[in-house]
């Protein structure tokens, strides 16, 4: 028997909220933040963004995703950053007079130009350079994460996850804008099947990107970033 639409939208609503931590790979980066997917059932869970011990390893972990012609999303997890002495935060700076100095300017003043630019050009890149992002700064330093595409069957109301691909990255900003970009994913990036349809139909020149290297600037408002796919293919990618 089908879901009445009410009940549809409900349960679209709580499963897409759910994908606002998505990620994949049963497997730890580290003794610190894990990001976690399990296939072994068939069907792929799912995936989760945790701790997975007091120590060790990287301090930060997150994920988010991306919507894709409104039943497609981009999904991903990423680990970051290294813990000082303990995880708790360090004191704000305050000035003579006890006030908290103000934080730096955030490093992306301009995140919807970059993102525009990038979806437009390659889903893919897209998604990895957002996998990259902590708020309105980059994480900077090296991260390891996973991405994954999902499905939302609104007849079923069922949410369907493919098999995550890992990465390796490395972000150095200046903390004025700038930032220098390096990528490197593990495995063919058209296995993420729903996401490949989207792309094919809708930016048919983008390359399935094994490595990106480039720099954005002025807080995101440019960029060049240099896609290879893992046949030698390059795509020039500039905003």
């Amino acid at each position: 028997m089908s879901a009445s639409p009410g009940a549809i939208t409900w349960r679209r609503t709580l499963v897409l909220a759910g994908l606002l931590l998505a990620a994949a790979g049963d497997r730890a980066f580290a003794a610190g933040s894990i990001c976690r997917q399990d296939c072994r059932k068939g069907p792929c869970a799912q995936t989760l963004c945790e701790k997975a011990g007091p120590t060790g390893g990287y301090f930060r972990c997150s994920g988010g995703s991306q919507s894709w012609g409104g039943t497609t999303y981009s999904s991903w997890c990423a680990a970051w950053g290294q813990p000082p002495s303990s995880c708790v935060p360090a004191a704000p700076v305050l000035d003579a007079g006890g006030n908290a100095v103000s934080q730096p300017a955030a490093q992306i003043t301009q995140p919807e130009v970059m993102a525009a630019a990038l979806r437009a050009a390659n889903p893919w890149v897209a998604t990895l350079v957002s996998a990259l992002q902590d708020g309105t700064r980059w994480m900077d330093g090296p991260s390891q994460g996973l991405v994954h595409d999902s499905y939302f069957d609104a007849a079923t109301a069922v949410l369907s996850h493919t098999p995550a691909l890992s990465f390796t990255a490395q972000v150095t900003s200046n903390g004025l804008g700038t930032a220098q970009i390096d990528i490197l994913v593990a495995g063919d990036v058209a296995q993420l099947s729903r996401l490949q349809h989207y792309v094919d139909a809708a930016a048919p020149a983008a390359i399935p990107p094994r490595q990106v290297h480039g720099a954005v600037t002025a807080g995101g408002l440019h960029g060049s970033l240099q896609v290879t796919a893992a046949d030698g293919r390059t795509q020039a990618i500039q905003w």
